[in-house]
């Protein structure tokens, strides 16, 4: 094995050019590989951040039911006992922060506009911490203070056509079926990723909605995690701990539906793109190899001539494909850790996904596992193109292949 290995390392130095296409084939395409998995990891990452810190928080937790009823039936599923449920998720190092929402439907008009709405009623201090991707286009956020301002969706504003320093009328059923209607003045006016989020919700501060529908309760208990990477670890925490016969427990990526149907999308578009990028990868380094082996075919005939057997020359073609897909393979990993690092201090600009306003920034986020990924490929792609080249070349008989250099 160490003279094959010697003979397969002088080989390539010796097959000048075609080792040097060869090895800039593989490591484009490792680059591609990688860089492209880089690009879809940080769309998904930068929705999920969205989907967290703009509307769901990490982990929900409500009464069995509750999601099945919907927001007009929520006042039969009080979580009566939130304060000392607090307590107990609160202890859990993971988990930064728990805070308590009421959910409604109610009517919000201004002039002679109205807008059927859903009401968040939400605590905003703690709010403010957990929604740093919610995007305020006007005013400011809510505060503790507000006793009776309101923070409106981007969609109910612009169909109120109302601004920050408007009032608004706001009409809710109470707990025990009287008609409640306060007047609200507008102290913000936000946008997240979701458009069809913004046509439907406000959010006003949770003592506030208290005394709108007469009754001082919550329907959901949202967790601010440390990390995102603790999800799954809290909710198995949850689902097993005390409360899990009263409670249910839901990560964000199951209460998003836009979430699952944008990155089911993206899925499809970006695994297209990369099964082409796949196929041209394979086909380029297989082509080269297959140049190199058959202007080399007088010297294959060469070593049977002299003893060496068809395996041994495909073993030798096969380690040179090895040792030029790692090289190749390194250096594409290499390339494309320095460009993503030069292009994620800039940013690419990107248009408003799917039902969205805004665009953003794509990053390149570089994993061990794409990157490990993509450097299989290329070796493996090499080794394999090499080997196909070389059982053609045996199967020429020994007076054939020598033909070859006539």
């Amino acid at each position: 094995m160490s003279v094959l290995l010697r003979l397969a390392g002088r080989n390539l130095r010796r097959q000048v050019r075609h080792t040097i296409f060869g090895f800039l084939a593989i490591g484009l395409g490792v680059f591609t590989l990688a860089f492209a998995d880089g690009f879809v990891n940080d769309v998904y990452h930068q929705l999920s951040e969205a989907t967290i810190r703009s509307q769901l928080g990490h982990v929900q937790l409500f009464r069995k039911g509750y999601r099945d009823a919907g927001s007009g039936l929520a006042s039969e599923f009080r979580i009566d006992n939130a304060g000392a449920v607090k307590s107990v998720l609160a202890a859990d190092p993971r988990v930064q922060s728990v805070m308590g929402r009421t959910v409604f439907s109610a009517l919000v008009s201004r002039d002679a506009a109205e807008q059927p709405v859903e009401i968040e009623g939400v605590e905003p201090s703690k709010e403010a911490a957990l929604g740093t991707m919610l995007h305020i286009v006007a005013g400011r956020m809510l505060r503790d203070d507000d006793e009776f301002g309101v923070l409106l969706g981007e969609g109910v504003a612009r169909r109120l056509r109302a601004h920050p320093g408007d009032f608004v009328n706001v009409l809710a059923a109470t707990t025990h079926g009287e008609m409640n209607l306060q007047e609200r003045s507008v102290v913000g006016i936000f946008r997240t990723f979701s458009k069809a989020f913004d046509e439907r919700v406000i959010r006003i501060p949770l003592r506030s909605a208290w005394e709108l529908v007469d009754d001082e309760s919550v329907q959901l208990l949202v967790l601010h995690l440390r990390s995102t990477n603790d999800t799954d670890g809290v909710i198995a925490s949850v689902r097993s701990g005390q409360y899990s016969g009263e409670f249910e427990a839901r990560a964000w990526y199951e209460l998003s539906d836009f979430y699952a149907s944008t990155r089911e999308l993206y899925s499809l578009q970006f695994g297209f793109l990369q099964v082409i990028a796949l196929a041209l990868i394979v086909m380029s380094v297989w082509t080269t190899f297959a140049a190199t082996v058959d202007e080399r075919t007088a010297e294959f005939g060469t070593m049977r001539a002299l003893g060496s057997t068809g395996g041994g020359v495909i073993q030798l073609v096969g380690l040179e494909g090895l040792m030029l897909g790692c090289c190749g393979g390194a250096f594409g990993i290499a390339m494309a850790a320095l460009i993503a690092w030069v292009i994620s201090q800039y940013g690419i600009p990107m248009p408003p996904p799917p039902n969205a306003e805004d665009g953003y920034l794509a990053m390149i986020r570089l994993t061990p596992r794409g990157l490990l990924q993509a450097f299989a490929v290329g070796v493996a792609a090499s080794g394999g193109g090499a080997v196909v080249s070389a059982v053609g070349v045996v199967r020429l008989t020994v007076v054939q292949a020598l033909a070859r250099g006539v």
